[in-house]
């Protein structure tokens, strides 16, 4: 059997070419079915969500006294033994800013606002240095016990998890004038 994908709105399947001159004529010439859905129907799945967007970012100077407010909200919540150089300091920043960015963006614009990430492995290739898996890992953690967004883990095979801004981080974003426009 062939399934023709290159026909637009092919979804049906081609019968073989008859065998005799019974079949010919159309005797005997059987369509066949489709095959059976064997995963879930995607009424049914979760949500996905958006995938992060690195190239997000907050005007001035509203933007960078709302990354602060939450640097210093996030700070007793984090697990650091020894202190941040100034290049890992300035990656935190710029990873806590972006998926502030993506929380709000997603929250005004889509519907369910959900940013999908990946929370395993180092730094993907074609990215800024400070995109890496476990360091969105950590800042969404930090994040999530703040309560400022919740995070949904995926399943094997998708992407990593997935997170949302709460109604805390959105009266905060207001607080400092971070609106749709920002």
């Amino acid at each position: 059997m062939f399934y023709d994908r290159a026909m637009l709105g092919a979804d049906f399947f081609a019968t073989q070419a008859p065998a005799d001159a019974v079949e010919a004529i159309g005797f005997g010439n059987v369509p066949l079915a489709p095959p059976a859905v064997k995963s879930t129907p995607a009424a049914f799945k979760p949500a996905k969500g958006i995938w992060f967007d690195d190239g997000l970012d907050f005007r001035e100077p509203e933007g960078n006294l709302f990354t602060r407010h939450i640097l210093g909200l996030i700070a007793p919540f984090e697990d650091r033994k020894n202190q941040r150089s100034q290049k890992n300091e300035c990656n935190h920043y710029t990873r806590i800013r972006k998926a502030l960015a993506n929380a709000l963006r997603c929250f005004y614009y889509f519907d369910p606002a959900l940013v999908a990430f990946t929370r395993h492995g180092g730094r993907l290739r074609g990215k800024p240095e400070w995109f890496t898996g476990t360091g969105l890992k950590a800042a969404t953690d930090a994040l999530y016990k703040a309560g400022l967004i919740t995070i949904n883990k995926g399943e094997y095979g998708s992407t990593s998890a997935t997170y949302e801004a709460t109604e805390a981080l959105l009266f905060a974003a207001l607080d400092f004038g971070v609106t749709e426009q920002a």
